[in-house]
């Protein structure tokens, strides 16, 4: 998830000697990389590839669509 004070941390830590990237909507990262392997074990069928990342106070569902 999204904390600014966890990412500033990292940044005064590591930034000197790498870049550090965060992600736009990072809590859909999981779902969308689960759907992304759904399709690829799919054989590309669309309208069969889905992501679902359970967690315990949410629940992301993420949908491939063209």
């Amino acid at each position: 998830m999204y904390y600014q004070e966890l990412i500033d941390c990292f940044k005064e830590e590591f930034g000197n000697f790498t870049e550090i990237i965060v992600l736009d909507n990072p809590e859909t990262v999981a779902s969308r990389g689960y759907a992304l392997n759904s399709l690829r074990a799919g054989h590309g069928r669309m309208k069969s590839a889905v992501g679902i990342d359970i967690g315990n106070a949410t629940t992301v569902v993420t949908n491939i669509s063209e």
